[in-house]
C-alpha cells in the first residue's frame, strides 16, 4: 500500500474506525489510479479483491472517507459525481476533460474574493472547492 493509503489507515484507527474487508477494497480501488472514479468504478475496482462488495457498501465508505476528508468529490458537466482521494494538506485540482487524470494543487489566492463574498452576502465562508479543467499534456498533443 502506498504511502498516501497507510496514513488514511492509520488516521481512520485513530478515529476508531474499523478498516473492514470492504472498505479496504473501497480505498485500495482509490489509490489505484491518478483519475477520479464513480461509485460504480470503484465498486467494479472493489469487487476484484472483495467479490462481495455491495454498491451499497461503496457509497457508505466514500461519505464516510469524504466527511473524514480522504476523499474528495469530483463534479463533472456530463457525469455523475466522481471521487478522488484528498490530499493531506488543502489542496484543489486539474481534471483532464478527456482522459480524466487529476492533479492536486494547493495554490489559491482567493483570500480578496472570499473577504467581497462574505461582505456582499453576509456570510461566514469558512471552505471552499476550486475545480480547473482542461487537456493534460499527453491528451493535448494526440
Amino acid at each position: 500500500m502506498s504511502d498516501n493509503g497507510q496514513t488514511i489507515e492509520r488516521a481512520l484507527r485513530r478515529r476508531g474506525v474499523r478498516l473492514t474487508r470492504a472498505r479496504r477494497a473501497v480505498l485500495d480501488a482509490l489509490l489505484q489510479t491518478e483519475r477520479h472514479l464513480t461509485a460504480a468504478q470503484v465498486h467494479s475496482l472493489g469487487r476484484q479483491s472483495c467479490p462481495s462488495l455491495s454498491l451499497a457498501s461503496v457509497y457508505r465508505t466514500l461519505a464516510l472517507l469524504q466527511s473524514l476528508g480522504h476523499v474528495q468529490p469530483v463534479h463533472g458537466d456530463d457525469e455523475c459525481q466522481s471521487y478522488a482521494i484528498a490530499p493531506a494538506a488543502h489542496s484543489h485540482q486539474l481534471i483532464c476533460s478527456s482522459c480524466g487524470m487529476t492533479y492536486a494543487f494547493s495554490e489559491c489566492d482567493l483570500s480578496a474574493l472570499v473577504a467581497e463574498m462574505e461582505a456582499r452576502t453576509g456570510f461566514r465562508i469558512d471552505a471552499h472547492l476550486l475545480e480547473l479543467r482542461g487537456l493534460c499534456p499527453k491528451c493535448r498533443d494526440t
